[in-house]
This record gives structure tokens, sequence and C-alpha cells, in this order.
């Protein structure tokens, strides 16, 4: 079973009267040390948890790690995200993997733009009708090859949580970062793939 704070209630709220279309279903996710809450669906093999008007869905990998967890939602000056506390929650061993609360994104999310005409726009548009949130994607940009989760998708762009990056970015984008990519860049990975 897996515990949610008031505070992580309240915030989950607020994001599925915000979320477009509205959404009550949010996926908690554990792969090593790494954690979310995002939008998501139900499949046949996910634990399902009604709370207080929004369903908490968690598949069976995830469960080992969020058994007996507690997660709260902290908002400090230095950044704001959710904390995952419990007996199977692996820690993170370095400096640099320990988590940090996260600054809102919206002022300061980092952009990869591209610059498509109207006969790609249709192509891609088909292969972006495959995509949808929670996905993995591959994805080249400016000669570094990103792979990442997807959060939000439509016809235009979509936000993006980095998750292993193969090069030398010319941007300041690390993993973990959460980024705006236009969509015709996932299609055109996903069409030159």
């Amino acid at each position: 079973m897996v515990t949610l704070t008031e505070k992580a209630i309240q915030i989950i709220k607020a994001l599925s009267s915000n979320h477009n279309p509205p959404n009550n279903k949010w996926r908690i996710s554990a792969s090593g040390s790494y954690y979310s809450v995002d939008p998501g669906e139900v499949s046949y093999r996910d634990d399902v948890y009604e709370c207080d008007g929004f369903t908490v869905v968690v598949d069976q990998l995830s469960m080992l790690y969020l058994e007996g967890a507690e997660i709260d939602y902290i908002d400090t000056p230095a950044g704001s995200g959710f904390t995952f506390s419990g007996p199977n929650i692996i820690p993170h061993t370095s400096e640099s993997n320990k988590p940090k609360p996260r600054p809102d994104p919206r002022p300061h999310v980092q952009s990869m733009p591209c610059r498509i005409d109207r006969n790609q726009e249709r192509q891609y548009a088909t292969e972006l009708s495959k995509i949808s949130p929670g996905e993995i994607v591959a994805f080249p940009y400016d000669d570094v090859q990103y792979e990442a989760v997807i959060q939000r998708i439509n016809s235009t762009n979509a936000t993006v949580v980095i998750t292993n990056i193969t090069g030398s970015p010319r941007r300041n984008i690390s993993v973990g970062e959460k980024v705006h990519v236009a969509a015709s860049i996932l299609a055109r990975g996903m069409y030159n793939s």
C-alpha cells in the first residue's frame, strides 16, 4: 500500500483539474532510484487505489519499491516536488544523485524548437498519434541523442523528462530535467528509427 500525505493529495487534485484534458488517474512509478507521479492510464496488471476523487495507479514492478512508502509534496524557496520515503525506497548514493526539490519549471523550462514545412507537419502528425504520456522515446537534437519520458504531447510540442543523454549537449540540458520539445523532433526520431 502507498500512502499519500494531505499535501500530496491537494497537489494531485490541483494537477488533475489543471490537466488538459482533465485527468483523474495518476501513475506512481519507481525505477531504481527514480520516482515519479504523472498522469497515466490503468493496465490490467496495475494496483489501483481510489483516493479522494482521483485514482492512483502503480505497476507491479514499481510496487516492489513503493510498498509501505509515503509520498509527500514539499514546496520551498529552492523548489518543489514530490518526495518518497519508505522501507523499500532506494536512496541516492552520490552527491550528484541526491534528490533535490525541482524548481517550478514553468518560467525556465528549456526548449528544443524546430521549423518544418506544412508537408512535413502532416507526415509527422501520423507518427505523433502513436505517442502517449508515459512512453519512453528516443530522439536526436543538435547532434546529441536523448531519451525521455513523455509527460504531455499535442500536435505541436511535448513536455518530456530527460532520462538519458548520449553526446555533449550545446544547451544546458541534463538528465532529470523537464524540457519542451517540438513534437516534430520526436516524430522525426520515430520516423528515422
